[in-house]
């Protein structure tokens, strides 16, 4: 089952991919990222990626790894919304398409860094949200919610409800206060529910003995 009329086939996945390095900040398949760009290189990355496909990687910088060093596992999104601010800013959204696995890194002309990427461990990303099964999103949320709420923090889920298990999964596991190395470890989870999983148990280490319902069928 495909996304919808503008969703990348496999066959298209580019080879290599222009990579926007920033801790913190994670895509994942069925969620969506404001990005405010305004350096240089990252200026030229948007402009080479309007020209393929609109793709580009999202990828963490591993905070202990050598000067630059990155993780091997990142997310391509497609740029679905793009403004021009009048101090030479983009204003952008990126959709999240499919993950990859970095093989091999080079610089671009433009300055930015480019790589050689592996799709296959995560082709599965290109399924529509709808056709995730094997999750109960309710009990899911219900478990968020009361994880959150023991460390004070407060959610809205009056439209939460109605959204598809993947695009839930993956809103949460984007914007949750997660360390950046708890964000990689969701990124990395293969499925939804896998996901799912990932993200409760790290809420649930910082409140013991905060329960969670089954989230899988």
């Amino acid at each position: 089952m495909s996304r919808g009329p503008f969703s990348i086939p496999a066959e298209r996945l580019p080879e290599t991919l222009p990579i926007f390095p920033l801790s913190g900040a994670v895509l994942l398949p069925f969620g969506r990222l404001p990005l405010n760009v305004f350096e240089p290189r990252y200026l030229n990355l948007v402009d080479d990626a309007l020209g393929n496909c609109r793709l580009f990687g999202m990828v963490q910088p591993q905070a202990d790894a050598a000067e630059h060093g990155l993780f091997r596992v990142g997310c391509a999104g497609r740029i679905v919304h793009l403004e021009e601010s009048d101090d030479g800013r983009y204003l952008l959204a990126l959709e999240g398409v499919c993950r990859f696995e970095i093989k091999e890194e080079s610089l671009a002309p433009g300055g930015y860094r480019r790589a050689r990427v592996d799709w296959s461990r995560f082709i599965q990303d290109l399924e529509a949200p709808s056709a995730i099964t094997g999750l109960d999103a309710a009990a899911f949320l219900e478990s968020t919610r009361t994880a959150l709420a023991a460390q004070g923090f407060a959610i809205d889920d009056s439209t939460l409800g109605r959204m598809d298990a993947g695009t839930l999964v993956d809103l949460f596991g984007m914007q949750l206060p997660l360390s950046p190395a708890d964000k990689q470890a969701v990124l990395e989870a293969a499925t939804v529910a896998e996901r799912a999983d990932v993200m409760l148990a790290l809420l649930r280490m910082r409140v013991p003995g905060v329960g969670a319902r089954e989230t899988r069928h």
